[in-house]
């Protein structure tokens, strides 16, 4: 079976392209998408001008990001499903922008928070669906054995904006010393002084696919101090390896973290806490592992079925 789908995205390599790929491939469904550039620089570029020329009606539009469906003004009617992760903080949603947003035949919102303040500002309830998202068992269940596990590595993804709290990351890394960090990602020296000044219990790694899931099962927790997120999907990540995660209370995390699962944070965190949940998360990976703590959900298969249906 083939559906026509065009996928909108701002742009490329964003983890949020490849869900609705590897969703429709998990239940079988062929799915045929196309990048579609937003910004005006993207546009005029002579690649993306064919592009644009070629579009047609397609039996879906799905945005992989609400912002990036307000941009696109030119559509034309089809199906349209769009993905919110989280709200800009820079950037107030206006009537216009809700009116135009009200046109969404579905939105899938990652958290229930998310869903909440999409009311609030006048979507219809009936129109939003929560959806975690979804993680490859296959790639992050822990096949290795318990002495691979790193007892004290603790560690971070992604790459680092101000929404990641650089600054608090840089404080708890200097601070617990019998902790080991690995940071996998980029940007970490714009907002931090680790690379210029890096202490003895940190490695900082640009991030590689390959060695993401290796790295997720080694560690005994993952940590996020984000002040604003939609996911992050590294908890999925985490807790399909099953290591437990340390995370502030943004995203999806109140939804999906519990005491068997890691410890919640308040958005403004002590050292004190934050060191408590570093010593908790290190006690639960040596209880838990081998043990999948998605419980065999959160998989790309029940995602498609959402997105396709």
């Amino acid at each position: 079976m083939a559906i026509d789908v065009y996928l909108f995205s701002s742009y490329r390599g964003w983890i949020m392209e490849a869900i609705p790929r590897e969703s429709a491939k998990a239940i079988g469904l062929k799915v045929r998408m196309r990048f579609v550039p937003v910004g005006l620089k993207e546009r005029a570029k002579p690649r993306n001008i064919v592009t644009f020329l070629s579009l047609r009606k397609p039996s879906l539009r799905l945005y992989m990001n609400h912002m990036t469906y307000l941009q696109h003004k030119s559509i034309r009617r089809s199906k349209t499903r769009v993905f919110v992760t989280h709200l800009d903080e820079s950037h107030q949603l206006g009537s216009d922008d809700i009116q135009k947003l009200s046109k969404v035949d579905t939105f899938f919102v990652q958290n229930h928070a998310m869903k909440l303040e999409l009311m609030r500002l006048g979507i219809n309830e009936n129109s939003l669906e929560v959806v975690f998202g979804a993680v490859s068992g296959r790639e992050f269940y822990p096949i290795e054995q318990s002495s691979e596990i790193e007892p004290n590595q603790v560690l971070i993804v992604g790459d680092c904006k101000p929404r990641k709290n650089p600054k608090l990351i840089e404080d708890t890394v200097r601070r617990n010393q019998d902790f080991n960090f690995v940071i996998h990602g980029k940007n970490w020296e714009r907002f931090t002084t680790l690379s210029a000044n890096p202490p003895v219990n940190l490695r900082m790694l640009d991030f590689d696919a390959n060695q993401h899931p290796r790295l997720v099962r080694q560690s005994v927790a993952l940590l996020s101090l984000a002040s604003n997120e939609g996911g992050p999907f590294p908890i999925l990540e985490a807790f399909a390896s099953g290591t437990p995660v340390i995370a502030t209370a943004t995203g999806f995390a109140p939804d999906l973290i519990d005491q068997d699962k890691g410890v919640l944070l308040p958005l403004t965190p002590t050292p004190g806490q934050i060191r408590s949940g570093l010593q908790s998360c290190r006690r639960l990976k040596l209880s838990t592992w081998n043990q999948d703590l998605t419980q065999g959900k959160l998989n790309s298969e029940e995602l498609g079925t959402k997105l396709f249906k």
